[in-house]
């Protein structure tokens, strides 16, 4: 990921219309978080922001998210095994991803964590993923139905047992490459595999993308 850097900076650049990095303030970060920019340098801009603000004396990250409060005693009620909650939440902490994309990365890999739990609990820790682990779980996303590992509270009974939309299964695996990747950039785990292609989206459904305004079942 770290070849990726001086095309995030090139980008920047283009989009700020200067090569000042002090030009590069927190709301010209956020608009470019929110463009058209390649989701693997949107990842980046994370690190990238708080490089940023310690390069120029600023305190914290240079990108403040804002978004409601989540808790692992809530992720835990709702089925979720806790280590594989806390990650979930450091991430949704720490991450500089805008609101509305975050909240869909939050509640689909609490869908995954609700898999894991019942068929994968020696996986909790996404410290302890490997690319079959990562194949396996883009199978199960592709078998998925509606209904199927989301919060019990919160199911669509009318619905249940529906097979899922391609859109949905695509914007599921999207989100689940964004957790790793921001796990790997941040160093909080180790780098044991490319998440863009571990976690690629299979041909049958990347064609489809998730339709504007939806959300996942926390």
């Amino acid at each position: 990921m770290r070849r990726l850097y001086p095309r995030l900076t090139a980008d920047l650049m283009l989009f700020r219309g200067s090569p000042r990095l002090a030009d590069f303030t927190p709301e010209v970060l956020e608009k470019a978080r929110q463009g058209r920019m390649a989701i693997r340098l949107k990842c980046l801009l994370g690190v990238f922001g708080k490089a940023l603000a310690a390069l120029q004396g600023r305190a914290g990250p240079m990108v403040a998210p804002k978004h409601g409060v989540k808790t692992v005693a809530q992720c835990v009620e709702s089925g979720v095994p806790e280590e594989w909650a806390r990650w979930c939440i450091r991430v949704y902490e720490n991450s500089t991803t805008s609101a509305s994309h975050l909240r869909h990365i939050f509640y689909d890999t609490l869908i995954i964590g609700r898999w894991l739990a019942a068929k994968h609990p020696e996986f909790v820790n996404p410290n302890a993923w490997t690319r079959d682990t990562a194949a396996e779980c883009v199978a199960q996303v592709n078998r998925l139905t509606i209904g199927e590992y989301c919060n019990p509270r919160r199911s669509r009974r009318r619905m249940e047992g529906k097979p899922l939309r391609p859109s949905s299964k695509c914007g599921i695996l999207a989100s689940i490459r964004t957790f790793f990747c921001e796990l790997q950039e941040k160093e909080w785990i180790k780098r044991r595999f490319d998440p863009f292609r571990a976690l690629a989206t299979p041909a049958s459904t990347s064609s489809f993308r998730r339709p504007p305004g939806f959300a996942g079942e926390a």
